[in-house]
């Protein structure tokens, strides 16, 4: 019985801290006065699981000497080990990275007594706030920069096939791709390396070299991901080579990008991407032909994104917002001031007793009457999806206000919805904020007789008849609405991202195109389709449907030859997200549709 009772004391002692004992920092990397290289990710190791959820831009975040944040993205190593790896270089002179070279740098890290800190998943905060500072190298230009994962070589870079498998052809007017499945060193890349050359099949005398260069080009580095971030099918650096001189499609030629022998391009261990040297010739030559625009019309589409052309703002009542338009790409919204969602899918009806309320999902009923607490100071209703306000809301404090959303913002450029929040908050200003991560869907009468803040990480859709004081009703986010007494007025505020997905149900956003053309003759065939695609921690779908009609789930078909023939259709861009791990919400760069005219 002795042994048996030791053994359960030994047990009892392997597990770990007890809840309420405090959570300190333990362990931060680099070490004191070593010097980390550009991409390099930090690593901080604390004595207890940390909640997930705690971890937001407004406790943990990395800046330079001048007080500037660094780009990148804090991932989970372990419940109690976090990792932030910097945004990748992608320029020669080592600008655009996430870490600014031969700088001091610091890691903030927020603790008691703050309200709302970094915290261990049984609530206990952090024992206090950290400055961590650690330095950057400043290389020169032969000196090592950046830390290779894969130090014994490096892999061969591809013209012509993405790392899916699918083919990348060569079309009129657009760049030529090369990808490789592990990062390079942007310093090594040097446009003079690469050419345009024409082979003409008609050179009567053979004796002739059939080959002549045609253009110079310009390479650029549009990608340069980590390598242990990659996930399947996806390429660590793509480059783009748009050669000077139009590429006519009509030659009856081949043409080839040629890569010269003493080509520099290497991996951050100095290992070429190219094949070993020749005795003569060129490095590497890839032939193609150009594929053209078709004499009667385009046979392709491509959409990049760029801007709202071709977007349509139709609701899409079955999911639960917007996607979020990026320059460039789409991607899911979820602002940091959406919450945590800890009060799970919340039904507003009656007396309502929430000032800072953290739902799932958030409704007012058709035909009921939400009443807002009549104590002066804010009422914050946040929701981490779609808000859907179809009955009354009312809110009637009989009191007056100091300052306004609009004050405060005009004196703090560049702030976020979450400091314009705290200052509320500890102010006690009389406000009323409405906050969806999705969709605010404002259908119903709502009278408030304070300052109105409406926050949309989706989109605001009101058609409600919304009374609020003369001057009082803002928004911040895409949307607006109509049946207003006064005009809704936008304040610049910045809708940070969480570093660890705070989601707590799964989440669906959509966006559907206007009616896009075909630009065929009267038979085609669909032959590609591609997406570029970066699935992160969801899932994305593109479907189709035709250019009239509701836009409902069952009407929407994977491919767009199962549509009617010689019709407009639609695309429907749809991701998912699930519930946690760190906030990588999916993305979509492009859509390119192709067809044979028959």
């Amino acid at each position: 019985m002795r042994w048996l009772s030791l053994m359960l004391l030994l047990t009892a002692c392997s597990r770990g801290p007890e809840p309420g004992e405090e959570l300190i920092l333990q362990g931060f990397r680099p070490l004191e006065g070593q010097r980390i290289l550009l991409n390099e990710p930090l690593e901080l190791t604390f004595s207890r699981d940390v909640d997930p959820s705690s971890i937001t831009p407004s406790n943990l975040w990395v800046e330079d000497h001048q007080g500037r944040r660094c780009a990148g993205q804090w991932r989970v190593k372990s419940t109690r080990m976090l990792l932030f790896w910097p945004r990748t270089v992608l320029d020669s002179n080592l600008s655009s990275g996430g870490y600014r070279p031969g700088r001091p740098h610091l890691v903030r890290v927020v603790g008691f007594p703050a309200v709302g800190g970094l915290r261990a998943q049984d609530g206990e905060p952090l024992n206090r706030s950290y400055r961590l500072p650690f330095d950057v190298v400043d290389p020169a230009p032969t000196d090592r920069a950046f830390l290779d994962f894969s130090p014994y070589g490096c892999k061969p870079l591809v013209v012509g096939l993405h790392p899916s498998g699918l083919r990348a052809p060569v079309q009129e007017d657009e760049p030529i791709r090369l990808w490789c499945l592990e990062p390079l060193d942007p310093r090594s890349l040097h446009s003079e390396d690469f050419s345009i050359w024409y082979h003409d099949p008609w050179n009567p005398n053979p004796e002739q070299s059939t080959a002549t260069k045609f253009s110079d080009v310009r390479v650029s580095m549009v990608q340069n991901r980590h390598s242990e971030l990659l996930l399947q099918n996806q390429g660590a650096c793509e480059l783009e080579c748009t050669p000077e001189t139009r590429l006519d499609p009509s030659r009856n030629g081949r043409f080839s990008l040629r890569v010269h022998r003493n080509a520099r391009l290497k991996d951050y261990n100095g290992y070429s991407p190219w094949p070993a040297a020749s005795p003569s010739g060129p490095r590497f030559e890839f032939y193609f032909r150009v594929e053209p625009v078709d004499a009667q019309g385009q046979r392709r589409l491509r959409l990049d994104f760029l801007d709202r052309e071709h977007l349509s703002s139709q609701r899409i009542p079955w999911v639960d917002g917007e996607l979020r338009l990026q320059p460039g790409r789409l991607t899911v919204p979820m602002p940091t001031c959406a919450g945590l969602g800890g009060d799970g899918e919340l039904t507003l009806e009656g007396s309502v007793d929430f000032r800072d309320s953290h739902g799932v999902q958030i409704r007012v009923p058709q035909g009921k009457v939400a009443v807002l607490s009549s104590k002066p100071g804010p009422v914050v209703l946040r929701s981490q999806g779609a808000w859907n306000q179809l009955g009354r809301l009312e809110r009637v404090t009989g009191g007056s206000w100091e300052s306004t959303p609009s004050q405060w913002v005009a004196e703090h450029p560049g702030a976020s919805v979450d400091d314009l929040l705290k200052y509320a908050e500890q102010a006690n200003c009389n406000w009323t904020v409405l906050i969806a991560g999705g969709d605010l869907i404002l259908k119903g009468d709502i009278e408030v007789d304070t300052p109105v803040l409406l926050v949309a990480g989706g989109r605001v859709r009101s058609e409600a008849r919304l009374n609020s004081p003369v001057g009082e009703l803002y928004k911040v986010g895409e949307g607006g609405g109509s049946g207003n007494t006064q005009p809704m007025r936008t304040l610049n505020l910045v809708m940070p991202e969480p570093g660890i997905n705070p989601l707590r149900i799964k989440q669906r956003y959509a966006l559907v195109t206007s009616s896009l053309p075909r630009w065929v003759a009267d038979r085609y065939e669909w032959e590609h389709l591609k997406v570029g695609a970066h699935d992160g921690s969801g899932r994305t779908e593109v479907l189709f449907l035709p250019h009239k009609g509701p836009v409902e789930l069952d009407r929407c078909m994977t491919h767009p030859r199962a549509l009617p023939p010689n019709e407009p259709l639609r695309v429907l861009i749809l991701m998912t997200v699930e519930p946690g791990g760190s906030w990588d919400p999916p993305t979509v760069d492009f859509i390119h549709l192709s067809w044979r005219v028959q």
